[in-house]
């Protein structure tokens, strides 16, 4: 019983693996380029080393697509599809917060001009503000979408634990875009 569950595997899991790791294998050579010009760029050339993490975060966001990651919707309306591998869009939305992180470590100096919120606001309300111009940015084009596809009775919508994940990585995704170009 244990060796056969051992010799076992997933598929679910393996499609995880075999995606995730095409993807690397493709960024890769681009990673350790960049890693290595931000490793011998003296670091009073903060202008260049932004430019090269930008250049990273495209690389990595550009990737995607070819890898099927993610694809551009067609028939007359502006919309991006997911992969339907939710746990590997957690990988890669919590790989995007751990380059924040990792890139706030390597780079302090441009870590500091990063403003995460008013001086005159308290974080909390930072937060709300935040959120309440997310959705109403939002909203009107969920609900256009919702209606033009009849999904307000629809009981084959996605699932909530779909909607989470795509939520998550989308916003981690988006923070590491704003910290870069906004930052």
């Amino acid at each position: 019983g244990l060796q056969r569950q051992r010799n076992s595997s997933d598929p679910a899991m393996d499609s995880t693996i075999g995606m995730l790791s095409s993807y690397l294998g493709r960024v890769y050579p681009g990673v350790v380029l960049g890693l290595v010009l931000l490793h011998v760029t003296p670091r009073e050339r903060r202008e260049f080393r932004m430019v090269v993490h930008m250049l990273l975060f495209v690389l990595l966001r550009d990737t995607m697509t070819p890898e099927g990651l993610w694809s551009l919707g067609g028939g007359g309306s502006l919309s991006i599809r997911f992969t339907e591998d939710l746990l590997l869009l957690w990988i890669l939305g919590t790989a995007s917060i751990g380059i924040i992180a990792a890139s706030n470590r390597i780079d302090p100096e441009l870590a500091a001009c990063v403003l995460w919120r008013r001086k005159d606001r308290e974080p909390a309300t930072s937060l709300i503000v935040g959120t309440v111009a997310g959705l109403a940015i939002a909203t009107p084009g969920l609900l256009m979408k919702m209606v033009s596809a009849n999904t307000l009775v629809s009981q084959d919508g996605p699932s909530l634990a779909r909607l989470g994940t795509v939520l998550y990585f989308s916003l981690a995704g988006n923070l590491y875009e704003e910290v870069l170009f906004r930052g």
